[in-house]
């Protein structure tokens, strides 16, 4: 559903008071956001590994999990930094 923002120029003070404030203000970007990452961008870039390693630890449940969206995987930068962390510390153990 289109949501209709009025400008702030065209709106005085008295109509602020009555519209609901979304009407009237931009909506502000999510600023802690995750971006999404390719299978290849988190193959190559991030681990360093063949396609074949990669589908091999994806199909053992090794990596986190991934987000359909139409044919395509992606993966959250959260997701991964989490994934990593945790990887980091049970190897230290």
């Amino acid at each position: 559903m289109p949501r209709l923002l009025i400008k702030l120029s065209c709106v005085n003070d008295d109509a602020k008071r009555r519209l609901p404030q979304f009407l009237y203000n931009e909506p502000k970007p999510e600023e802690n956001m995750d971006k999404l990452i390719t299978q290849k961008q988190f193959r190559t870039n991030i681990l360093g590994i063949s396609s074949a390693t990669f589908w091999r630890l994806a199909k053992a449940g090794e990596l986190p999990q991934s987000l359909k969206i139409g044919r395509r995987s992606y993966w959250t930068t959260g997701d991964i930094e989490h994934w990593l962390a945790a990887k980091k510390e049970s190897k230290e153990k």
